[in-house]
């Protein structure tokens, strides 16, 4: 099914204006996925995810999460740019971030009338902001792929309004096991799903990494369909 895919523009509540990659198919199922990056920026994975995820019917849209620092920051995972993206990261604005989320929502809330659903889907750093975002009612569920940092916003566990699911690689090297306990014990009692992959590491889901895990990753992304599936059930 053919996938069209551009750059759009979302204005904020104070009449600002950010970009967002965004990708549709011509037979959309319903769902759309707002994809949150990683501290790579919406690079060419966040975009082929996109165009991915698209090819299977969801409206998908990426916003730049970067873009008062610098507009569509475009980072590989080499040596320097891995210390390019923790400078972002050290001035990234995480509260502004959550808005733009929001803004990014109710975009296509305006644009897709044939929408029903609409998903967060992070990594990594996404990941913690998917948790984050899931206190918009607009939102049906939220899906976070190694997020990390979720252990010191426990409080966004409580203030979700939608289910959520987190995934984790057992062998991640940024979030131990220890974290994801304290996570578990937060999110007893709760709509919540953790999934952790034995031998996955950090990044399992990304194909373009030395830790892509194809196993890991099919299964996570079986998992979250059902997810979105669930909450689309009457």
């Amino acid at each position: 099914m053919p996938v069209f895919a551009e750059w759009q523009r979302i204005e904020t509540e104070d009449n600002v204006v950010f970009d967002a990659y965004v990708a549709r198919d011509t037979n959309p199922n319903g769902h759309a996925i707002v994809l949150l990056q990683e501290i790579f920026g919406v690079n060419g994975w966040v975009r082929e995810t996109a165009t991915w995820a698209a090819g299977q019917g969801y409206h998908v849209a990426a916003p730049d999460l970067f873009w008062r620092m610098q507009p569509r920051v475009d980072l590989g995972s080499d040596k320097e740019a891995v210390k390019t993206a923790f400078s972002y990261l050290e001035r990234f604005d995480e509260g502004a971030a959550v808005e733009d989320i929001a803004a990014t929502v109710h975009h296509i809330q305006a644009t897709s009338p044939e929408t029903r659903f609409i998903h967060l889907l992070g990594f990594c750093l996404g990941g913690r902001l998917a948790v984050l975002g899931a206190a918009d009612r607009s939102v049906a569920c939220a899906i976070s792929m190694y997020g990390t940092g979720i252990e010191k916003r426990l409080n966004a566990l409580d203030q979700a309004r939608c289910p959520l699911q987190l995934h984790y690689g057992d062998k991640d090297r940024f979030i131990p096991n220890s974290t994801v306990a304290t996570v578990e014990q937060a999110a007893a009692g709760q709509d919540i799903e953790i999934f952790v992959y034995p031998e996955a590491n950090h990044g399992f889901f990304s194909n373009v990494r030395l830790s892509y895990d194809p196993a890991a990753a099919d299964l996570a992304w079986s998992r979250s369909r059902a997810l979105m599936r669930r909450v689309a059930s009457p």
